[in-house]
């Protein structure tokens, strides 16, 4: 409140203060400074504000006249449209590669490493299902993520599904993400692992065929409740363009096959006739 701040001391606001006075105090006996820094809170948490100070004399008494201002929301705000310009830029790097790749293959490893250069997050990877209802991790980026390939990530195993967001993204056909591994994970847990590789927070996007899920757009980072509704609608486009990627893929390789279908047919005709 008011009054318990106006019975504080400088130095309760920030250690620093008394020794930072002092110093302008001796420089100057009048001015304007402006200083940004760190206030403490009650809890012992700190909040950035900017202090501007004014100093003037009277009667033989150094008088500092202080005004601050709580940077916590202007800092939020700026940090929250940084964090769009990275999300949209990594957007617009992956269309422009989708648009551009020539095999899905190569397409699968370029969308991990964009998503991690442009700083959107610091892991991702792409799983596939297999014949065996398996997921198969084929490309990655970012942290260490050898962990993942000694885990048995199948659609059939109940504790798997209880603890990966990519079982239940695959069998609901929906986006899935937990926001902290930490406070969810056992000690038995294999999220752990993942935990000290450094994934606080992890969310898995279906890809499709056909309308059929086949695997998973899986994004990782080291920062809680990282996920929010913007994110989750972004990632969510994302996985549905490289569906569309996919099923454009598949219908070029049913035309060249047909195609060349045609073309064996006719070249057989053509021997018969010939007979």
């Amino acid at each position: 409140s008011a009054q318990e701040l106006c019975q504080l001391g400088i130095g309760a606001l920030n250690t620093q203060y008394p020794a930072q006075f002092a110093s302008l105090s001796a420089m100057t006996l009048g001015g304007y400074h402006v200083l940004e820094t760190q206030h403490s809170k009650k809890d012992g948490t700190s909040y950035p504000v900017i202090v501007r100070m004014e100093t003037n004399l009277r009667l033989d008494s150094q008088i500092w006249t202080a005004m601050v201002d709580d940077l916590t929301t202007r800092r939020s705000i700026k940090e929250r449209l940084a964090r769009s310009q990275r999300f949209y830029e990594m957007f617009a790097k992956v269309n422009h590669a989708i648009i551009h790749s020539e095999h899905s293959d190569a397409l699968f490893g370029q969308i991990c490493e964009i998503a991690v250069s442009c700083g959107m997050c610091d892991t991702a990877w792409i799983g596939m299902l297999d014949a065996h209802r398996e997921i198969i991790l084929v490309a990655s980026a970012g942290l260490d993520l050898s962990a993942l390939l000694h885990l048995r990530l199948q659609l059939d195993d109940p504790i798997a599904a209880m603890r990966s967001v990519s079982i239940p993204a695959i069998l609901s056909g929906t986006s899935q993400y937990c926001n902290n591994y930490r406070s969810s994970a056992t000690p038995d847990d294999w999220r752990r692992t993942i935990i000290q590789s450094g994934v606080s927070a992890a969310g898995a996007f279906p890809i499709r065929i056909n309308g059929q899920v086949i695997g998973v757009l899986a994004i990782g980072d080291g920062q809680e409740n990282f996920f929010d509704a913007d994110l989750v609608e972004l990632l969510t486009e994302l996985a549905d363009n490289i569906s569309f990627y996919l099923n454009t893929e598949r219908q070029e390789k049913s035309r060249k096959l047909a195609e060349a279908n045609i073309v064996e047919a006719e070249q057989r005709y053509r021997a018969l006739v010939s007979l």
